[in-house]
């Protein structure tokens, strides 16, 4: 049965291989795979992370600072975009990925009172930590609490106490977006690594300063229900682009964005 392999990118910006497991699970831990760490299969057209390969998922990552990363004369390495968390989690399936549309979620949002909007918020919440790579955040957390706290303000209302929760949950709402834009921006570099240094790969999406002032503009506004008339369109706009910056990501994830592999003239052997 023959055994496959895979090509590297080496910390010397060049392409290495093709290498069984074991060498590659060497090379690693030595540390000359470039700190992106792209691999790509034997007559494979395109290069993923190696976290993204099952068969390379156990390949642990090579420390920075090791002697073989800072090598001289090699191109300066970036530092790991996301710690490798290993997860009990699901890979993600294809139609969490799907498409959302940005009106129809936001006048479906109507007649639900925003449960329709809050939903499908929550699912690119979900699919961009999961695609950051990240466990620990708070996220989640956040999101519950901002739901609870606006239900018990809404129950609260006709007294000054039910003001004072939705307040609250503004503020709660501001630290659940900026958190969200984080790990958007964290799964955006895992897509597509080399727009850490080549911001023209980053997909065109709005800023993370855009959505977090619209959106507490937004509330804020509404809240007061007199400017409501001005508050409430800019929600809406925040979120049709919110979606339609969603739709992009998505279709990285989709089909990631990567170098097609090297010609066979273009390949070097490790020294």
């Amino acid at each position: 049965m023959e055994t496959k392999r895979w090509w590297i990118v080496g910390h010397d910006d060049k392409a290495w291989g093709p290498f069984e497991k074991a060498p590659l699970a060497v090379l690693a831990a030595e540390g000359k795979l470039r700190a992106d760490r792209l691999v790509c299969g034997e007559g494979e057209t395109r290069w993923s992370p190696i976290e993204n390969v099952p068969e390379l998922s156990e390949i642990s990552r090579a420390p920075l600072g090791s002697p073989a990363a800072q090598a001289p004369g090699t191109s300066p390495i970036l530092p790991p975009l996301a710690p490798v968390v290993r997860s009990s989690e699901a890979p993600l399936r294809l139609n969490e990925l799907d498409p959302i549309p940005g009106w129809a979620t936001v006048l479906l949002s109507i007649p639900t009172l925003g449960l329709w909007g809050g939903f499908n918020f929550y699912r690119t919440m979900r699919v961009y930590r999961r695609l950051a790579g990240n466990t620990t955040s708070n996220v989640e957390t956040l999101f519950w609490v901002m739901i609870s706290v606006v239900v018990l303000g809404v129950i609260t209302l006709p007294v000054v106490v039910g003001w004072v929760l939705l307040v609250a949950a503004i503020v709660v709402g501001a630290l659940l977006v900026r958190e969200t834009l984080r790990l958007r921006d964290l799964a955006v570099l895992r897509l597509v690594p080399q727009a850490a240094t080549q911001p023209s790969l980053y997909p065109v999406v709005k800023s993370d300063d855009w959505h977090f002032g619209l959106w507490i503009t937004g509330a804020l506004l509404t809240l007061t229900v007199a400017l409501a008339i001005v508050g409430v369109p800019i929600l809406i706009a925040q979120a049709l682009a919110w979606f339609e910056d969603w739709n992009r990501i998505a279709a990285l994830a989709r089909a990631p964005v990567s170098a097609p592999a090297p010609a066979p003239s273009q390949l070097a052997q490790p020294a």
